[in-house]
């Protein structure tokens, strides 16, 4: 998804890298050619072998976006432009990819373990440039396939996941391990970096009786074939819009900043009720768009409409005129 949630990016298996903008999938219902889909902003077919990783810049439509794929190559396109601005040419095929928050930094998982560190400089040529893996350091430890990386929090350390069931802290800056943690149950294919305020605080940390840290309360998960309703507990009952279209935009920011108030409400005690009212504020959102879309089309239809009107009574006055007396005769009659 694109920063401002309004263009979705996906990468395939054949190569193909398509950009789609959201609006015209929640205004498929007016386009009379809804059945065949909606149309993609740009469609990127250089890539020889599946697509592996998408990464996208910051700077909404001037932004960038990274794509990784198994024919060893990773390519930069201009989001703006739909245009390929660099390609990172390796000798082995590449798994995960990652910008540092600085965006000065591209970092590359490979299959063979290897993490290359790229100098990320875009300028503003006329034509692609090819960056090989010559040019670029590697961070060397893993035994096996790079499968996820993530930054910390604070922007300092870099964390590989692998298929040789470790996931390893880099200092970037000294380009070594700091820790290595071990999972050897299998091999791990994703990680996912969790801010410390999910953490309860040490003051509200309480050891039990054997002196044992408590754990963290997170809910077990279960399989079940009928999943337990999210509703369950307290539930915030939203208010709704109403049906005219005229009073849109008034009961839709009162609607969305009563929801965003419950969700701060409910985010204090981190219930699954502000997960749902989340969902739900998505929803209404995207309800909101639709129909405020589809009351400009009528709005622009009627003006059209009038318009006409207006051109076909300069061109023709006695025709006009033809048209009223007969109004006035209808009239009379029906009188």
């Amino acid at each position: 998804m694109g920063d401002d949630d309004s263009l979705l990016i996906s990468g395939a298996d054949d190569g193909v890298i398509h950009v789609w903008p959201l609006i015209s999938m929640l205004d498929m219902a007016e386009d009379s050619r809804a059945n065949a889909g909606p149309s993609c902003l740009y469609s990127w077919a250089e890539h020889r072998n599946s697509i592996t990783d998408l990464v996208l810049g910051t700077g909404g439509s001037s932004s960038v976006v990274i794509s990784s794929s198994l024919d060893c190559t990773l390519k930069v396109w201009s989001l703006g432009h739909g245009t390929l601005l660099q390609t990172f040419a390796f000798s082995t095929q590449i798994n995960a990819i990652i910008l540092d928050p600085g965006e000065q930094l591209l970092f590359t998982g490979s299959t063979d373990g290897t993490i290359f560190v790229s100098q990320f400089e875009i300028g503003l040529q006329d034509t692609a440039a090819v960056v090989t893996e010559d040019q670029s350091s590697r961070l060397t430890g893993h035994r096996g396939s790079i499968t996820a990386l993530a930054f910390s929090m604070n922007g300092l350390w870099l964390i590989s996941a692998s298929e040789d069931c470790t996931a390893r802290v880099w200092d970037i800056v000294m380009g070594q391990v700091i820790r290595t943690f071990d999972h050897r149950k299998g091999q791990i294919t994703n990680i996912v970096v969790i801010s410390q305020t999910f953490f309860p605080s040490k003051d509200c940390q309480k050891t039990n009786n054997k002196g044992n840290v408590p754990r963290i309360p997170v809910s077990s998960l279960e399989k079940s074939s009928q999943p337990r309703s999210s509703f369950e507990g307290t539930v915030a009952i939203l208010p709704s819009y109403c049906s005219l279209e005229e009073e849109h935009v008034a009961s839709g920011s009162h609607t969305t900043a009563s929801m965003k108030q419950q969700i701060l409400d409910l985010e204090q005690e981190r219930s699954p009720e502000a997960v749902q009212m989340k969902v739900e504020t998505s929803v209404e959102n995207r309800m909101w768009a639709t129909s405020m879309i589809k009351h400009l089309i009528k709005v622009n239809k009627s003006l059209r409409s009038k318009f006409l009107d207006m051109v076909q009574s300069r061109l023709y006055p006695k025709c006009d005129d033809v048209k009223a007396k007969k109004r006035r005769r209808l009239d009379v009659e029906n009188a």
